[in-house]
């Protein structure tokens, strides 16, 4: 500061700031002024001339030259007219900005930048760049503001591409999925050639996205895939593998898998870390998403990137719903709900609230299920948004699943296996083999599910998906005569040994069948270890179903104890897990984006319920997980 007054030709001593620093207006830290409230420094500001204003500004610049992105936010405060040395100063400032997170930042730069750029083409490429940053933090509003500056600009038509991509952002291209993602596909083959790499990826991303929420048959999908061939990046790039994961799941499916396996996450890039999730999500290697998804939340988490968090946290609720892992489902889930709402993300709200109608359904909340896919059912059917209608049948299978009315299931499962009906997903249904089969067989339907599995044992021998590979075997031992079931059942147990979920409905199957053989000596110890998983898992109504097969082998079951979760909302859930762990109200409210008052209110309702009276005590009963 004081050298700053010294540029000016009039250095400022600490004895003529004495009467300010008394009265209260500024305080004196080293060489550091700070005012003590921020209205004192805008009624400064605003009582000074433009010319001083300036002086000022030209001043802290070059008394700041060792702190380069303050020293060219001074010099851009100081411009009065285009400057593309300080236009390009303050794109390297938000070059560095995107790499420590600061995203907000970055967008307010190049917005700047752009301002002061000279070439209506450089100044619409910086604006294209803060709008697609805008995106990842989902201010709808800003990335509209920032589109409507470049309307007029005279763009080159990889900027107009580019611009295209940003415009379908928000709705994932549902507007116009053919024929979008045909012109998408030929315009990223045009820009590959011209060595357009990021953006030709970006286009093909939003192609992708267009066969993942609608049905476009299969020559569109290949369409794309084949131009994701033309593009010349690293054949393991994060953003290559999530477009042909999302664009043609079962005939690249083989290509994903094998690049997916041994590749480690993005070190530090959330973005690039998401779509290798959504890679693995769209192939069933939920395992694999699950782990890289929660670790690119928490980034994208720390760095205010909302938009991008809301869709990551869908992607890992869809793989934790999948795994029966609800500690993680049932919060990511509700998160993602909220956020979608609060960036203006309406396909992304009405998949959240299907992700919650699964996350009821697999706790037994059953009118929540209903409720839940209904309203996500609501907004889905007007624009086809296939994943939400897929996921609403997903809920509504597992509601009957659990309670045992298996022929109703069973109706509402085979609808994502029928091309004629709107909740048909091509990706989906190879994650629901393992349910329709389950039903079918318990509904004694077998005859009416021969046709389906015969289908998904041919698209099973074209990709090795881990999910659809696991569904089959399920389908086989569950639909097996008599005569073969056993070995097939016993195979599989050892074969899913990593999907706790989908082995403890094995044993439930397994033993229930040993029960039906008149071998009730043998099935206990199956329907026991299922029931011991599903109680730690939360899954309710499968240990409810579990237990009736043990009082029909002769056994009786202790009674389920009562979960956490069962008392609380999952808003309340994430909030009392995040306070158990020692975070403060002001630092859960941060990290959720709620106001520390939010919190407060929450905990406030939380303690009762759960009979505690403190944060200590509240440690207590979520490290157990049970209440009494």
């Amino acid at each position: 500061m004081r050298a700053a007054t010294t540029l000016l030709g009039a250095g400022v001593t600490a004895d003529e700031l004495a009467p300010a620093v008394s009265a209260g207006l500024v305080a004196i830290t080293d060489d550091r002024l700070d005012f003590r409230h921020p209205l004192m420094r805008s009624a400064i500001r605003q009582a000074a001339r433009p010319t001083r204003l300036q002086e000022a500004h030209t001043a802290l610049a070059d008394a700041l030259v060792d702190d380069p992105d303050r020293h060219i936010w001074h010099h851009a405060a100081a411009s009065s007219g285009p400057d593309e040395a300080i236009a390009a100063g303050l794109d390297a400032a938000a070059t560095r900005a995107v790499r420590r997170g600061g995203v907000e930042a970055a967008v307010a730069a190049l917005e700047r930048a752009a301002q002061l750029t000279p070439d209506p083409s450089a100044r619409a490429a910086r604006l294209l760049r803060a709008a697609e940053l805008a995106t990842e933090l989902g201010r709808r509003d800003t990335v509209a503001h920032l589109l409507r500056e470049v309307a007029p600009l005279e763009l080159t038509v990889s900027l107009r591409a580019r611009m295209t991509w940003i415009e379908d952002v928000f709705d994932d291209g549902i507007r116009d999925p053919a024929e979008g993602a045909v012109q998408l596909a030929d315009r990223a083959e045009e820009e590959a050639v011209a060595g357009e790499v990021d953006l030709a990826l970006r286009l093909l991303w939003a192609a992708a996205q267009r066969c993942f929420w609608s049905e476009l048959g299969d020559g569109v999908r290949r369409r794309v895939a084949a131009a994701a061939d033309t593009v010349p990046c690293d054949p393991r790039d994060p953003r290559l593998l999530a477009v042909l994961a999302f664009a043609a799941p079962i005939d690249r499916g083989s290509t994903v898998v094998e690049r997916l396996v041994p590749l480690p996450m993005p070190d530090g890039d959330a973005p690039a870390a998401r779509l290798l999730g959504n890679a693995a999500m769209a192939v069933g290697a939920f395992d694999v998403a699950l782990a890289v998804h929660t670790a690119a939340a928490a980034q994208l988490r720390a760095q205010g990137r909302i938009g991008l968090l809301a869709r990551t946290l869908l992607s890992q609720a869809n793989s934790a719903v999948h795994l029966g892992d609800l500690p993680t489902a049932i919060p990511a889930a509700a998160e993602a709900t909220r956020l979608a709402e609060e960036t203006s993300q309406p396909n992304l709200l009405a998949l959240g609230q299907a992700y919650e109608a699964a996350t009821a359904a697999l706790r037994g909340h059953h009118d929540d299920a209903d409720r839940l896919a209904a309203a996500a059912e609501l907004a889905a059917v007007p624009v086809a948004a296939r994943p939400v209608l897929a996921t609403v049948q997903l809920a509504r299978g597992l509601s009957a699943l659990g309670t045992g009315r298996y022929s109703d299931a069973f109706d509402e499962f085979r609808r994502l296996f029928d091309r004629a009906d709107p909740a048909f997903h091509l990706g989906h249904r190879c994650s629901a083999i393992c349910f329709v089969s389950e039903s079918a067989a318990f509904a004694g339907r077998q005859d009416e599910v021969r046709a389906i599995v015969a289908e998904m044992e041919s698209e099973g021998m074209r990709t090795p998906s881990p999910a659809l590979q696991a569904g089959l075997r399920f389908a086989r031992a569950v639909l097996a005569p008599d005569p073969d079931a056993e070995p097939l059942f016993a195979a599989l147990l050892v074969e899913l040994a990593g999907w706790p979920f989908a082995r403890s409905r094995a044993q439930l199957a397994y033993g229930s069948w040993l029960r039906r053989q008149r071998r009730p000596a043998e099935s206990r110890p199956l329907l026991r270890a299922a029931r011991d998983t599903f109680d730690a898992l939360g899954l309710v109504p499968w240990g409810e179903r579990a237990r009736q097969e043990l009082r029909a082998s002769g056994e009786t079951s202790r009674r389920r104890p009562v979960d956490v979760g069962d008392r609380l909302t999952p808003q309340e859930l994430q909030i009392a897990r995040l306070a158990a762990a020692g975070l403060s109200n002001r630092e859960i409210g941060e990290r959720l984006y709620l106001s520390r008052r939010t919190i407060s209110t929450h905990l406030y309702r939380i303690f009762p319920k759960l009979g505690v009276s403190s944060r200590a005590d509240l440690g207590a009963v979520i490290g157990d997980g049970t209440v009494t």
